[in-house]
């Protein structure tokens, strides 16, 4: 609004000037004329009647353009005093702008002084809540990474309890086989045990004329076998006969897998004495054995056969 003020000053300063030229201009020509109509009044010089009406023409002219000009100047004055008022009106609207204007801009001023210590608080607000985002995300994280090695180690320990789900499963099938094997073990043991009742184990002396041993004594030659029912003897593998011996501080064995003409395993051997405890191991096919116990004194019953001392097994 200054700056409007600036560019109606000069515009008045230049209607004044004009102002002044007029008003200068209308007492000139009147005075110019009166003295040119004194001056013709009073001159001896004689005009012509055709110049003189040329020249009252002219003057009649000039007083037209005289009066149009004071009307002008009327008007000009008019339309001064009008804008005069007009500006004075701008003017003060244009103080209240200002006023309006300083006033909206001290409460601008005040309103981003607000702003910005809200701005303040806010970005102080903002960089404690994203720190506390940051501990929560890194808590998180932390979280997150123990839940994972949590996951993994029940992982483990599921992949762990799933084998031994199936190692338990195989046991429990392998235990079942062998219960079954072993009930199969036992029925065959017990049928086994029916028919190694059914076996039995003989033997025979006789004297072995002409010979002693160093002591003197007679020998004799003991004869074993086993009597075997015919149904078992395609069954039987081998017999082994485990007996003490005189001169031998650890028992014998023999070891007899001929079945012979009659399936019955014989042995022999020589020797002064009988045997009072002779055990005897049948060996079936399917490597099953059975264990049959012998008293060779008791069998024999010869009271010319002294026994020999048992063997501590």
């Amino acid at each position: 609004m200054k700056s409007n003020l600036k560019h109606f000053i000069p515009f008045l300063s230049v209607q004044d000037r004009t102002v002044k030229r007029i008003g200068l201009f209308s007492i000139t020509i009147p005075v110019v004329f009166g003295a040119l109509a004194v001056w013709f009044s009073y001159s001896k010089v004689s005009f012509s009647e055709s110049r003189y009406n040329e020249v009252y023409l002219k003057l009649h002219n000039a007083r037209t353009e005289l009066q149009s000009l004071h009307g002008v100047l009327d008007t000009s004055k008019t339309n001064i005093a009008i804008s005069s008022a007009q500006l004075t009106e701008l003017q003060k609207s244009y103080e209240a702008t200002v006023a309006q204007f300083n006033a909206s801009h001290a409460e601008h001023e005040r309103r981003i002084a607000n702003l910005t210590a809200s701005s303040a608080r806010a970005e102080g607000n903002y960089k404690e809540i994203e720190a506390r985002n940051q501990d929560q995300s890194s808590q998180l994280i932390s979280s997150k990474q123990s839940i994972l090695n949590a996951q993994s180690q029940l992982q483990v320990l599921i992949d762990s309890l799933m084998q031994l789900q199936t190692k338990l499963a195989i046991s429990r099938d392998s235990l079942a086989s062998a219960q079954t094997d072993a009930n199969l073990m036992h029925a065959t043991l017990d049928a086994m045990a029916v028919q190694a009742a059914r076996i039995k184990a003989q033997v025979r002396s006789r004297t072995v004329f002409g010979e002693h041993d160093n002591a003197g004594r007679p020998v004799f030659e003991f004869s074993l076998w086993l009597e075997v029912p015919k149904d078992l003897r395609s069954q039987l593998k081998d017999v082994s006969y485990t007996f003490a011996e005189s001169g031998s501080a650890s028992p014998r064995v023999q070891r007899v897998s001929e079945r012979g003409k009659h399936f019955d395993f014989p042995f022999s051997y020589q020797d002064y004495g009988c045997v009072s405890e002779m055990s005897i191991v049948v060996r079936f096919t399917n490597n099953l054995t059975t264990t049959l116990q012998m008293n060779e004194c008791i069998e024999l019953a010869n009271p010319m056969i002294e026994p020999l001392q048992s063997l501590a097994r």
